[in-house]
């Protein structure tokens, strides 16, 4: 019996610690390898996602109504006579060609939309009464996007080299994606948010961000007094192990809940919430904002 009792504690252990430690320290997943044809089907170039250039900013190729960012400006002073020329950031009002500082949030206003350049010539849009920040170690690697606080972005990915991935992050999900075409809209459905996302080339693979993991650490202090009450002689090797058994069916539904991810091919859309929904149909009149024509004044 000490043989099956430390056998149970062992692989709780393992389950617990396992799980934890990823949605404690929010460690990512890996997207499946799908490939997919460029967003414009022009320029299919194959690029590494490293950069070392020492210039290396975002470009708002395209900026509509009032939006704000974080962007270099180059101004001269005169010292001792002689003219220096230095580049500074500020945050203002954005404007087409202007270069934009990593890690720095950026806002569309009410009227607002904007399409963003990264390095590598991936591109994202937002749509208006959106926030979003570009992950702020892109001049090193571009696999992960940024963040998106708020509101809609669309995304268009650049093929990259030896299978590297991209992610993009929102309150409640995490988006992996390969070389492809795929917009996120954060809303609130009653008392939750949730995070739409639409695929409309090639595959993303979605998952929970900021799982609620109460429960696991729950079960966890719970097995810990399981130990002790049975150590103490307060119950019995049979109640033990029916008690630890008990534990081990929350801690496995959670972690089920907190791993889960789905498969999201063109054409489909999953809604992201507490826990990842299935991918279903995208609706026939979906209003592609994003697009050339709805998008572009």
């Amino acid at each position: 019996m000490k043989v099956k009792y430390y056998a149970i504690l062992f692989i709780l252990s393992v389950i617990l610690m396992s799980s934890y430690s990823q949605q404690k320290h929010g460690m990512s997943f890996s997207p499946i390898g799908y490939d997919s044809l460029n967003y414009d089907g022009t320029n299919e170039i194959i690029v590494s996602p490293v950069h070392n250039s020492e210039k290396c900013y975002l470009k708002v190729n395209y900026t509509y109504g009032n939006n704000t960012g974080t962007k270099v400006v180059t101004k001269t002073y005169v010292i001792c006579g002689s003219s220096v020329t230095d580049t500074e950031t500020e945050k203002g009002t954005l404007k087409n060609d202007d270069e934009l500082m990593p890690g720095a949030e950026i806002e569309s206003g009410p009227d607002g939309e904007m399409e963003i350049e990264y390095p590598d010539g991936s591109v994202i849009r937002l749509g208006k009464n959106s926030k979003f920040t570009p992950n702020d170690d892109i001049c090193k690697t571009i696999n992960e996007m940024g963040y998106m606080i708020e509101g809609k972005i669309m995304a268009f990915i650049k093929k990259v080299l030896g299978g590297a991935k991209y992610e993009v992050k929102t309150g409640t999900a995490y988006i992996g994606v390969r070389g492809t075409q795929f917009s996120a809209e954060k809303k609130i459905n009653g008392s939750d948010t949730v995070t739409i996302v639409k695929v409309y080339s090639g595959t993303v693979e979605v998952r929970l961000n900021n799982f609620d993991v109460t429960k696991i650490e729950t079960q966890g202090d719970a097995i810990n007094r399981i130990q002790e009450d049975y150590k103490n002689g307060k119950i019995t090797q049979e109640e033990m192990i029916k008690q630890m058994t008990e534990a081990m069916k929350v801690v496995n539904k959670e972690t089920g809940v907190m791993n889960t991810t789905a498969t999201v091919e063109a054409g489909y859309k999953c809604v992201v919430g507490k826990t990842v929904g299935k991918p279903e149909l995208i609706e026939t009149d979906d209003d592609r904002w994003f697009d050339d024509a709805n998008f572009k004044k």
